[in-house]
C-alpha cells in the first residue's frame, strides 16, 4: 500500500474500543476500557495478601506472563520447616518434579546448603521468633519451563541464620495460572507476614 492508500484507510476508522477501531484519551487523557491481555512488558499484580494457615494460592496469573516476581515480607511460621513456592495450573498444583536448592549463610559455623524436588525455597523460618524477608523471581524459558530465584535475609536478631540465596528449574505439566505457599512440612502455619504477586 502506497502511503496515501493508507492515510485513506486510517480516516476511515471508527474511535472506539471494538475490533478496528481506534483507540483515543477520553476528556481527561485517560485511555478507555479495553481489553489489555495481549500486551507485554507491563507490571500487574495483586495487591499485598495476608499470610495465614498451611497454604496460601495465588490465582489468576494470566497465560502471557513471562516474569513473576513475590516479594515476601515479615515472614514468620509457628515451627521451624521451610516455606515453598509451588507452581500449578488449571488442574491444580505441582508437588513434584522441581531442582531447587538454597544455601543459608549463618553467623560463625559457614552455613548450610539443601535441596527440594517438592517446590522451590520461598523463605527461611526457624521457628516462630524468626522472621524473614525474600524476593523470589520466577521466568519462563521456554514452553511451560520457569526458571527460579530467590534472595533474603532475616527481618529481626532471633536466630543464627543471616541470608539465605536459592535458585531450580521446573517443566510445569500445562501453563502456569496459580502459585502456592506452603510449609514444607505440611503442619506448621504462617503466623505473620504478607506477600505480594507481579507479573509481566
Amino acid at each position: 500500500m502506497t502511503f496515501a492508500t493508507n492515510l485513506v484507510t486510517l480516516g476511515r476508522r471508527v474511535v472506539g474500543v471494538l475490533a478496528n477501531n481506534l483507540v483515543a484519551l477520553d476528556g481527561n487523557a485517560k485511555l478507555p476500557a479495553v481489553d489489555g491481555s495481549q500486551l507485554t512488558g507491563l507490571i500487574k499484580g495483586q495487591t499485598a495478601v495476608a499470610l495465614s494457615g498451611t497454604v496460601v494460592d495465588f490465582t489468576g496469573i494470566p497465560s502471557v506472563a513471562k516474569r513473576i516476581t513475590i516479594a515476601l515480607a515479615s515472614l514468620s511460621t509457628t515451627g521451624a520447616s521451610h516455606v515453598l513456592l509451588q507452581l500449578g495450573k488449571s488442574a491444580g498444583i505441582e508437588n513434584t518434579g522441581y531442582a531447587a536448592y538454597t544455601s543459608i549463610s549463618t553467623t560463625g559455623s559457614g552455613g548450610s546448603s539443601m535441596s527440594s524436588t517438592a517446590g522451590f525455597f520461598a523463605g527461611w523460618t526457624g521457628g516462630a521468633a524468626v522472621v524473614s524477608s525474600s524476593v523470589i523471581t520466577l521466568i519462563n524459558v521456554g514452553g511451560n519451563r520457569w526458571v527460579a530465584s530467590l534472595a533474603g535475609g532475616l527481618d529481626n536478631s532471633a536466630g543464627i541464620y543471616y541470608g539465605f540465596v536459592a535458585g531450580g528449574d521446573k517443566t510445569l505439566g500445562g501453563v502456569l495460572d496459580r502459585l502456592r505457599l506452603t510449609p514444607a512440612n505440611g503442619t506448621d502455619t504462617f503466623d505473620s507476614g504478607t506477600a505480594t504477586v507481579l507479573w509481566e
